[in-house]
């Protein structure tokens, strides 16, 4: 399996991005990035037969979820709507189908922006 690919309907896996090596986390209601060994690091994949998927949050059954282009992550109920859904892009971008490409953001937190490409725009999944 391509490295940059993210698995589907596995068992739960890490996302650790490219940039800084943090993976993302889930610290209250907000998606955050954090070292790889923190309770809320493990995401399990649903996919869509559209192609897109969810990212559950294994210890808390939550979704990851866009507020928007250029706005903060979230991660709440899983309730069916585009701010929930994400596809893979090219060099191992997450996509959200409600506009922009997960990213690192500027200080803390996880936001969406235009994707170009950076690698703290890059995600890897690890079992």
């Amino acid at each position: 399996m391509d490295r940059d690919s993210i698995p589907t309907d596995r068992a739960a896996n890490t996302l650790r991005n490219g940039d800084n090596g943090k993976c993302i986390t889930q610290v209250y209601d907000a998606a955050d990035y954090r070292d790889c060994s923190d309770s809320t690091v493990w995401w399990t994949v649903q996919s869509r037969s559209d192609g897109s998927f969810k990212l559950v949050n294994q210890q808390t059954g939550q979704c990851l979820y866009s507020n928007g282009l250029g706005q903060a992550v979230f991660v709440g109920d899983c309730a069916q709507n585009t701010a929930r859904l994400w596809r893979t892009g090219s060099g191992g971008s997450l996509r959200s189908d409600y506009g922009g490409g997960l990213d690192l953001g500027t200080s803390s937190g996880l936001v969406t922006q235009t994707c170009a490409g950076e690698a703290s725009q890059r995600w890897t999944s690890q079992a």
